[in-house]
Parts: structure tokens; sequence; C-alpha cells
């Protein structure tokens, strides 16, 4: 006899032996949520039952609460707080963004879910990974990748650390592959919220790891601004919103490469985009057409590659890919 169970969307078998003898199942293909499976005669367990146990999905979809220790805060938004943490059974550091779902109806949760089963289903080099959730009724915590110095947006920002061109090309070039990483996919996502922030650092020998992180989850837009706690206001989306989105028209892959733009001026300038500006001044400004300065100290390279990305019309702006080809150049020029 077999049974079908479904957690997060992945199909388990449980299957009853006649003898009370348990094989172990071999995995055999994964197909998007669903998973396939054969017996392994060579071993065998006491037990009346026999499950599929994808240990490692498994383990990081669903982790006990009692398996993480949280820490400090380093991190806050709308929908809850984010926490370096310890998962204590691998003892490896993590961030533990803790949501409140109280106010959510059964239709946000659903969509939650399932963004959260896409998400875990993609493992890159270019993304922050999500490792699992810890599930409560009106409350979930997710268990994703700690990226040590924090934001883009903090390096620039709070830390005002001013980089050299070389390591500024470098991030922007990083910056640029891993939206061409979800924006290649099939089928493409669009991250829909691109800024400083939303783009974490590690320390490598070439300089900076970066990642992307916050892409996917409508429902849980949680900042990771900083490692440590302060008083600094968070900053909105606004200031990186393309022109279209402003005419409530659709989000496209286009309306990513202008919010990237205005991350490579931060990178250029290490400033933050439209600081002492109020929201009606800026959209007033991004509507008109009406951009950030550009300093004449900037590489003309760059200079040229802003500007296409923030360009007013979206068909007027370079995809990922090409994006890409354009830092390469401006790198090669250094």
């Amino acid at each position: 006899m077999s049974h079908l169970f479904t957690v997060f969307n992945r199909s388990v078998n449980c299957i009853r032996t006649t003898d009370h003898r348990c094989a172990k199942l071999q995995l055999v293909s994964l197909q998007g949520n669903f998973c396939k499976a054969v017996l392994r005669s060579d071993t065998y367990y006491s037990s009346e039952y026999l499950f599929l146990i994808l240990e490692d999905a498994l383990d990081f979809l669903q982790i006990s609460n009692d398996n993480i220790e949280l820490h400090e805060p380093i991190g806050y938004g709308a929908f809850g707080t984010v926490y370096r943490a310890t998962w204590l059974t691998r003892q490896h550091i993590v961030a533990v963004k803790k949501l409140h779902l109280t106010s959510w109806n059964e239709k946000a949760k659903k969509e939650f879910f399932k963004e959260l089963s896409l998400i875990d289903s993609l493992r890159s080099s270019h993304i922050v990974n999500f490792y699992g959730a810890c599930i409560e009724t009106d409350n979930c915590a997710l268990v994703i990748e700690y990226m040590s110095l924090g934001s883009l947006y903090k390096l620039l920002h709070v830390d005002n650390l001013t980089l050299v061109w070389p390591l500024r090309l470098s991030i922007a070039l990083k910056a640029a592959k891993c939206i061409n990483y979800l924006h290649t996919l099939q089928p493409c996502i669009l991250h829909r919220d691109i800024k400083s922030v939303n783009f974490l650092l590690e320390r490598a020998h070439d300089g900076y790891t970066v990642k992307v992180c916050d892409f996917g989850l409508t429902q849980t837009r949680v900042e990771t601004l900083h490692q440590s706690v302060s008083n600094l206001s968070m900053p909105g989306a606004l200031q990186w919103t393309a022109p279209e989105i402003l005419h409530v028209h659709p989000h496209t892959e286009k309306s990513d490469i202008y919010s990237l733009g205005i991350v490579y001026w931060e990178l250029a300038t290490n400033q933050k985009p439209y600081n002492g500006y109020n929201d009606s001044n800026i959209r007033e400004m991004v509507v008109a057409g009406n951009r950030l300065p550009i300093p004449e100290a900037i590489p003309s390279g760059f200079r040229v590659l802003i500007e296409k990305c923030w360009a007013h019309y979206p068909n007027h702006r370079p995809n990922s890919s090409d994006l890409i080809g354009m830092i390469e150049e401006c790198i090669n020029i250094q």
C-alpha cells in the first residue's frame, strides 16, 4: 500500500510493507517540487512503514524553533525582524527573519508558502540561500544564509567606505550577474525590489562576494540593512523605482535594470539617492525624466552605463546580459 503526502509542495511517499521491514529509498529524480524514488534492496530497517526522507531537503524546509538560537537583531521591516542566529544541530551561523502572520489572510499565507517552495528550489552563488522555515500558528521564521558584512547600502552609507574603482566595478559586475541569474531562469524571476539594501556582501579573495536577497517573496519585504542595532531610518523603495511603475504599468526585466542603475549611481558617488527629497519630489523628478547628477569625475564608460540603465523608456535600457558585457568593457579599460 502506498500513501502520498505533501510537505511544502513536495511529494513524499509512505509505503506500507507486508513483512514490517523498511527498505532504503534512493532519490532518482527531482522535477519541480515533486520527486521520484526507487527501492534499494541492500539496506533494511526495522519499521512498519517505509518513508522517503529527503534528509537535506526536509531539514532545510522545516526547522524546529528549538533548533535556532537567536542573537542580536540585524534588520527591521514592516513584517518582522531579522536576527543573526545559530542553527544548533549544524553549528552554523544563519540569518533568521521572524515574520508576523497575524494580519495575513489565508490567500496571502497560501501565496507565501508557494513562494517559499519556489525559492527553496534555487541554489546559486548569486543568491542568498534559503535553508528552511520554522512554522507556528501566527508566526514564521525564515532561515537564510548569513552575510557578515551586511548590505551594500550599509557599506556605502553607514560605514561610509570609499572603494577604489576596481572594487566598485567588481561589485557592479557581480550585482549584474545576480540579476542576470534571476532573469535567465525559466520562467524568468523578476526581483521587483532592487536596491542597495538587497545586495549583501561577504569578504572574498577578489574583494567581495555579492549576493542578492529578498527576491520572489512579495509578502515578506523585511530589510537586512545593517549588522547591528542602530537608529537609522530604513530606506523605502521609491528612490529605486522605475518611471513606468509610478505610472502603474507592469513590472518587467527592464524595470529591474532601472533600479540597478540607481544602485550603480550609489556605487559611483557614495551618496544616498534623492537624499533630502520627499516622496512627492522624487515622483515628480522621475516621471519628468530628471535624473540624479553624475559627477564629472566618474569614468565615462560607467557614466554611460548608468545613463542607459535609467533611460526613461524601458526598451532603451540594456538587458542584464548586455549589462554584464558593458561592465566588463569598463573593467578592461581600467
